[in-house]
């Protein structure tokens, strides 16, 4: 029964997001806009401070990465600028145009594979580190979203976590997408130890503030609308 809801759950987010390019929401996401560019730098900045605490005196480069979701590849090649070995990264989209695009920008080293990550695309493979990105506001069915959370905890290694950022209320605009909060994800991994930190500027504030003040403004959690949280495996 659950395959059937997962099929059906995955056709609507590949129609979700194809709602989201018909209303050109690429172009407000384009990198080099100087919100985006402050959005992603306060988020890398975030990232770097729970992975040093997570790995310690290891190395990324010995950690084996997985991204759920890896869309066109753009947090893949951040973890390849931080270190991470291209031959130790897997990367599962739904979308197989958005994997076309990541296998063009990408190593060749790094495998990527076209589907869904609560089936059985990832085999047998264990890994050290595992990615999410807005990938589980985007499942807004529950049984869906609780099975790729025990998925991904399966596929994570003893001393292994996981990387999540999402939306931390919801969007009263955008009804494709739903609120992850905190309390949400210690349900979906009960047994995990939580790293939590409170960012990103509420995009259409950001996009309006002149540049200079988005460091003074992420100071400011009222305005904050993100969180990224480091979930340890024991």
């Amino acid at each position: 029964m659950l395959s059937i809801v997962a099929k059906e759950e995955s056709e609507s987010i590949r129609e979700r997001y194809a709602r989201r390019a018909a209303r050109g929401a690429h172009h407000r996401y384009n990198p080099i806009l100087p919100p985006n560019v402050e959005m992603r730098r306060e988020l890398d900045n975030a990232m770097c401070v729970l992975l040093r605490k997570w790995l310690g005196k290891r190395k990324l480069a010995d950690q084996r990465i997985l991204e759920i979701g890896c869309g066109a590849g753009h947090r893949l090649l951040t973890m390849i600028a931080l270190g991470a070995n291209p031959r130790n990264i897997v990367g599962i989209d739904l979308i197989p145009e958005r994997i076309a695009v990541a296998q063009a920008r990408l190593p060749a080293s790094i495998k990527l594979i076209a589907g869904d990550a609560v089936g059985d695309a990832l085999d047998g493979s264990q890994f050290d580190l595992i990615l999410q990105y807005t990938v589980f506001s985007s499942i807004l069915d529950d049984n869906v979203l609780e099975a790729l959370a025990q998925k991904m905890w399966s596929k994570l290694a003893d001393g292994g976590a996981v990387l999540s950022y999402d939306f931390a209320f919801r969007n009263p605009y955008n009804a494709d997408v739903r609120a992850i909060p905190v309390e949400k994800l210690r349900k979906l991994f009960p047994s995990g130890k939580f790293m939590v930190r409170l960012l990103t500027v509420a995009p259409p504030l950001a996009r309006i503030l002149p540049r200079q003040l988005y460091s003074i403004a992420q100071c400011v959690p009222p305005i904050l609308t993100h969180r990224l949280c480091l979930i340890e495996k024991h």
